[in-house]
């Protein structure tokens, strides 16, 4: 008896022997009529023996967009590598990605050029100009953060770089993005987009500092990171998700951090200032997050299956719903009862009684 795999999508028909295909993260923006447009990954490999010890497939990462309210489903930006032992890798690498405003029309993307290559080469896209990209002058930089600041006419793009220099890039010239020299080895987590002189870095042990003069100078606000020899601000990070949010009262800020092998949410209850960070809520699962814009102190807390909910800024929480499936990525839609959530193969509607699928991965296996 000899059964095949066959990956079935609600919106799209996709096949590959013996593989998987899953959601990866959600991100959620309100457009200027009140809709709600998502973002989310869907994750795959493919892998098989050219000749012997030699391996050629591909694998995905494509961020795809679904119009909820007039249930559109489309690719959004392609993700992907073909590689062919021992021939140079092919394809792009998206990191993140980032709109200049709120007509969610333009937008700049950061991450691995590969077109031809074995060495990664950090580029920066803008509307997936391909054939126009800014270089990122940092010699095997891998980049992963991206943060846009909107100030009148005047855009800001800002992406975070490990290589050589690591650091904090912003264009300082034609298709070119440069190293702010203050902020060398410094992590970007990220830009008040409210108050656009506030900036938040990680230094290579986890401790947070900020900014109030766009980077010219930091102070530290956080050393709370007790495990530094292991810690990785690129461990397990996919910005999709987003990890530092900023409450709508402007003064709490939220922060999800990984120390000694467990996740925790950190609160500052003064602007991110020292000595006003506090950890409210462990896990030894990841922990995401959602703050509801529309109502201050409300967030959302995901980890494995369930979503909890707070109403007084992380003080306390109580369980809002378990979706008895591993959760990866959440986003509360503000003025409403409503989260997005995705697990590993469903994108669900999410209300405190309710659960409706907007889209699923079926795996069926036929004889």
């Amino acid at each position: 008896m000899k059964y095949c795999l066959l990956l079935i999508m609600f919106s799209a028909l996709s096949l590959f022997a013996q593989v998987d295909t899953t959601f990866s993260g959600l991100r959620g923006y309100e457009d200027l009529e009140g809709n709600t447009q998502l973002f989310f990954r869907m994750l795959s490999h493919y892998q098989v023996e050219a000749t012997e010890g030699y391996y050629k497939g591909v694998t995905r990462r494509d961020i795809f967009h679904k119009d909820v309210n007039n249930n559109i489903d489309s690719l959004f930006i392609l993700d992907f590598i073909d590689f062919h032992d021992p021939l140079p890798l092919i394809g792009k690498v998206v990191t993140d990605f980032e709109f200049t405003d709120s007509t969610l029309t333009d937008f700049y993307q950061c991450g691995d050029g590969v077109f031809t290559s074995y060495e990664s080469d950090p580029i920066v896209v803008f509307n997936r100009d391909y054939d126009n990209y800014f270089g990122v002058n940092s010699f095997c930089g891998l980049t992963s953060n991206l943060e846009i600041t909107k100030i009148d006419s005047n855009i800001n793009v800002y992406i975070s770089v490990f290589g050589e220099p690591s650091g904090i890039f912003t264009k300082f010239s034609y298709l070119s993005f440069d190293l702010i020299e203050t902020t060398e080895n410094f992590h970007l987590v990220s830009v008040n987009k409210n108050q656009p002189n506030i900036m938040f870095v990680e230094n290579k042990d986890g401790f947070l500092y900020k900014s109030i003069d766009t980077g010219k100078t930091f102070g530290i606000v956080d050393s709370s990171i007790i495990d530094i020899q292991n810690y990785n601000f690129y461990e397990t990070i996919d910005y999709l998700n987003r990890y530092f949010f900023y409450d709508s009262d402007s003064i709490h800020i939220y922060r999800i951090i990984k120390d000694e092998g467990k996740y925790y949410l950190s609160v500052s209850n003064n602007s991110g200032a020292l000595d006003s960070w506090e950890r409210r809520f462990e896990s030894s699962s990841e922990l995401f997050l959602s703050v509801d814009v529309s109502s201050k102190g409300n967030i959302y807390l995901a980890t494995d299956e369930k979503i909890f909910k707070s109403t007084d800024y992380g003080q306390t929480f109580s369980l809002y719903s378990n979706l008895e499936k591993k959760i990866v990525g959440i986003y509360k839609k503000p003025n409403s009862d409503l989260i997005y959530a995705t697990t590993h193969h469903f994108l669900l509607e999410v209300n405190s009684d309710t659960v409706k699928v907007l889209k699923l991965l079926k795996i069926l296996l036929f004889q």
